[in-house]
């Protein structure tokens, strides 16, 4: 989790416009979804574009934390009142 209420959006990930998925740093799937969150479609980007979303994807993991913990310390966002574990 990258809670860009806290801090600004780095820019190695604000050329990267979707969500996605890297495989084995090789191929970059682009999810894409519909404005109410519904998944809609996958798509295999051109190999150009992978060392752009490998960097991104370091970066995400360096400055991320975990869910579960960003989650507990956020209950403003929960439905109900139960804690994850």
């Amino acid at each position: 989790m990258i809670d860009l209420a806290q801090s600004p959006l780095p820019p190695e990930l604000a050329h990267i416009p979707e969500d996605f998925w890297l495989i084995d740093g090789r191929e970059v799937v682009a999810m894409h979804y519909e404005p109410d969150g519904q998944f809609r479609a996958a798509e295999i980007l051109p190999t150009q574009q992978v060392a752009n979303h490998c960097k991104a994807a370091e970066v995400a993991w360096e400055l991320g934390e975990d869910f579960l913990v960003w989650w507990n310390q956020h209950p403003q966002h929960h439905r109900c009142a139960y804690r994850v574990s």
